[in-house]
């Protein structure tokens, strides 16, 4: 919603804002199974990053937390059963 507005560009260490962060983290996840995505190796970048892509393809356009996108994913799987 914020857009470039986030502020997140100055503070990236690969330039880029949120909303182009969480796009490319979508493109990666898309065609994926839900084990597959949940499955995504995350590594702790400092104290308010802990749930950051491991994914060597992810390196250069994520670095945002996306702990909690996984955790929304593996409660709306299982309340979908």
């Amino acid at each position: 919603e914020k857009g470039e507005e986030y502020g997140m560009r100055q503070a990236s260490e690969i330039g880029k804002e949120w909303f182009e962060q969480i796009a490319a983290f979508g493109e990666y996840v898309t065609g994926k199974t839900v084990e597959e995505v949940l499955a995504t190796p995350v590594y702790q970048r400092d104290e308010s990053h802990t749930a950051v892509p491991d994914v060597e393809e992810l390196k250069a356009s994520v670095t945002i937390n996306v702990g909690d996108y996984l955790a929304a994913l593996q409660k709306a799987a299982a309340n979908a059963k």
